[in-house]
Parts: structure tokens; C-alpha cells; sequence
């Protein structure tokens, strides 16, 4: 007799259990009959799984119903900004704000971020675009282009930009850096690229290449470029000597130490059918090979010289060759980039001296190597070592 209110505890306690499972089953099978609807896409779906669970922050997002999301979870970044957007297109500028405003207090990522600055860029309200545009930079990633856009949309002058929207950390100034050279800003380039210089550890100089590249050839501004080009030596990023056009020290690279970088006011090697070109480590120098069907008119090296205006200066090269002789229409040559003449003369690529002066206004030169077929020969078969370049700077003469 003693065992029966035992059978009976168990029996309702299995009943329990029963209607417990049960129970669970039915509210996992609604769960996930409302996730399915939800992942549906369809509104009136959405609509549907916000009715079969009302307590999911999300499926009220995603309803319309924002201000039961943000009660639901006020750590719910995306409802705050779809609020406060919807606020503002209905121009209640107080409630926009506030709803923003909180998306970013819960939310300190790039998104909140950016679209606050966004707001306050449409309401002209320059004080508090400028803080939040900085902000948004400071946890942006990817590409920046839009954020860059939006401050040069907001102000025509770099310095206020720099100071006020761009972080002095090298990844973000280093695309600002590209954007900027991209839009053709040069002088608030050089700008961006001395404050790059002073933070950068070395993993920017093929950045700082690429705008001493555009610099030269787009822009024409040598001199920004060379205070570029001294930084990165400065640093130990490259292993040249400084330029220093003023005492003479135009030319990079002349002994032919080190490899040729292709960039900057290193050697140019132009990539020439039927032509082959490359550094020779013993001896040092640079040995260009011709087959015979390279074009009748190409430049084969090139680089870059920062010269003074109404300067003098000396060219020596010492090269040697097999089966080239002179006068074979293979030369050095000064040209004017800006206009493709050449500043004064040629000098015979088996090497010489070549004087000659500059003119009044600040050449845009750069040192040719070329091949101009001569009437009544043969096109090039051969090989050319170039074992060194030197460049002198030399007293005007006076008459």
C-alpha cells in the first residue's frame, strides 16, 4: 500500500514533462517557421513571422515597427539609424537627431558613424559634420573613396581637411594619398605625403613611389617630388644618395649599385619587343641586348633629372659593347618631357662626355636612352653594358 502515492507523484510528474516537450516542440517548430518566413524576403512574410514571434527586435525592423524594435533591444544600431532616417525625410529634424545620435552612443562602428556625418552634411551643420566624419574615418575600412568624396564635397581647402577629418594613421593617409592623386590635388598630395613620411614604418613606399611617379609625370612638380624622394632615403627606405639639384646631385643610381627600381628618379627599364634589358650584379652595370627586330624608333632607359634652370652640366657615360659600333643610331639623349625636344644634343651610347645648359625656365628633362635607325643600316644585333653614368653640375661661361 506504501507504494502507491509513489506510482502517483510519478505519474504527474510525467504528465508534466509530457505537456513540457510538448510545449517546446511547438514554440521551435514556430521559431523556426518564423525564421523561415523571415529569411523569405517577402514583406507580407515578414509581417507574418513579426505576428508569430512579436519578441524578435529584428522581424519588427524588419516590419516597419522601428520603435518597437529599439524597445525591444535599444542596443539596435541599424533600427536607431533606419528611425532616424524615416524621421528626417518626414523633416523631424529633433527626432532624427536623437535617433542617431543613439545608434552611435550603442554602436561604435564606421556605420553609425557615417551616417551622422551624412546627416549633418545635408543640414549644413559644419561643426558637428567635421567631428563625426572623423570619427567614421577613424573606424573606417575598405575602400575610403566615398568618405574622401564627402569632405572635399563639404571643403575646397586640404589643410582644413587633413586637420579635421583624416587620423594621422598611415593605412588611411596612404588611400587618402591615392585619392588625392587620382582628383589631380597634387599640392595637398605632397602635404598628406610629408605627414606620411613622418609616421610611416616603411610598408608605404611603393604608395610614395606611386605619387612621386604622378607628380613627375602628370604634374610637373619635380621639386615636391624630390622632398618625396629624400624622405624615403632619409628614412632608409631606399638606398641612394640625396638629390640636391642646387650643388649638383641630379642623378640617381649613376654606378648602377643596386637594381633598378623602374620608379621615381630611379633607372627606367621600358619593356621593348625585341629588346632585353636588366642589372648585372659582376660587373655592376646594365646590359641591354638586341636581336634584330626591335622597332627602328624606341626608347629603351630612362630617368628622370632634376635640373636647375640656366644651369650648365656634364654627361659622361663609360660603356662598352659586342658587335655595336658607333654611330649606330643608339645614343643618350637630354629631352624636355613637356615637349619631346631634346634640351641639347646626343651623346653616342658607347659613351663620351656631353655638355651642355639649361634655359631660363625649370626644365621637366630626363636622361634617354634611344634607337633611331640610321638610313642605309641594318637594325641591332648586339649587346650594350653600361657600366656608369655620371651627371656634373659646371660653372655658367661667361662672355
Amino acid at each position: 500500500m506504501a507504494k502507491r502515492p509513489a506510482r502517483k507523484y510519478w505519474g504527474i510528474a510525467s504528465a508534466v514533462i509530457a505537456v513540457t516537450c510538448l510545449v517546446a516542440a511547438y514554440y521551435a517548430l514556430r521559431f523556426a517557421y518564423a525564421e523561415y518566413l523571415f529569411r523569405s524576403g517577402a514583406p507580407e512574410k515578414i509581417e507574418r513571422a513579426a505576428a508569430l514571434v512579436p519578441l524578435r527586435a529584428e522581424y519588427q525592423s524588419r516590419s516597419r515597427k522601428l520603435e518597437q524594435a529599439v524597445r525591444l533591444n535599444p542596443y539596435f544600431s541599424a533600427a536607431w539609424m533606419e528611425l532616424g532616417l524615416r524621421a528626417e525625410s518626414e523633416n523631424q529634424m529633433a527626432k532624427a537627431e536623437t535617433a542617431l545620435l543613439e545608434a552611435a552612443r550603442v554602436d561604435r562602428t564606421f556605420e553609425p558613424r557615417w551616417t551622422l556625418a551624412n546627416f549633418y552634411f545635408r543640414r549644413n551643420r559644419w561643426t558637428e559634420f567635421w567631428k563625426w566624419i572623423r570619427a567614421a574615418a577613424e573606424m573606417s575600412y575598405g575602400d575610403r573613396t566615398a568618405l574622401f568624396q564627402l569632405c572635399w564635397r563639404a571643403s575646397q581647402n586640404p589643410e582644413a581637411i587633413l586637420a579635421q577629418a583624416i587620423p594621422s594613421n598611415p593605412s588611411i593617409l596612404g588611400d587618402y594619398l591615392d585619392y588625392l592623386a587620382g582628383a589631380n590635388q597634387f599640392e595637398a598630395g605632397e602635404r598628406v605625403a610629408g605627414q606620411l613620411l613622418s609616421i610611416g614604418q616603411g610598408a608605404e613606399v611603393s604608395r610614395l613611389l606611386a605619387f612621386c611617379d604622378a607628380l613627375i609625370e602628370k604634374a610637373h612638380r619635380l621639386e615636391g617630388s624630390v622632398r618625396i624622394w629624400n624622405g624615403m632615403i632619409d628614412r632608409g627606405w631606399l638606398p641612394y644618395q640625396r638629390l640636391d639639384p642646387e650643388s649638383g646631385a641630379s642623378l640617381t643610381n649613376g654606378d648602377f649599385a643596386t637594381t633598378p627600381l623602374s620608379r621615381g628618379f630611379d633607372w627606367w627599364l621600358f619593356y621593348r619587343a625585341g629588346i632585353r634589358s636588366l642589372w648585372t650584379e659582376s660587373p655592376k652595370g646594365l646590359q641591354i641586348s638586341f636581336d634584330g627586330t626591335e622597332e627602328e624608333s624606341t626608347d629603351i632607359v630612362g630617368q628622370w633629372l632634376p635640373l636647375r634652370p640656366a644651369s650648365a652640366y656634364e654627361l659622361s657615360v663609360r660603356a662598352e659593347s659586342d658587335n655595336i659600333p658607333r654611330e649606330s643610331g643608339l645614343h643618350w639623349r637630354i629631352a624636355d618631357a613637356s615637349s619631346g625636344a631634346e634640351i641639347l644634343g646626343v651623346l653616342d651610347a658607347l659613351g663620351g662626355t656631353l655638355r651642355f645648359a639649361t634655359g631660363v625656365q625649370p626644365p621637366h628633362a630626363q636622361l634617354l636612352l634611344s634607337y633611331r635607325r640610321a638610313l642605309g643600316t641594318s637594325r641591332l644585333e648586339g649587346r650594350l653594358r653600361v657600366l656608369s653614368v655620371a651627371l656634373n653640375r659646371k660653372e655658367m661661361s661667361r662672355k
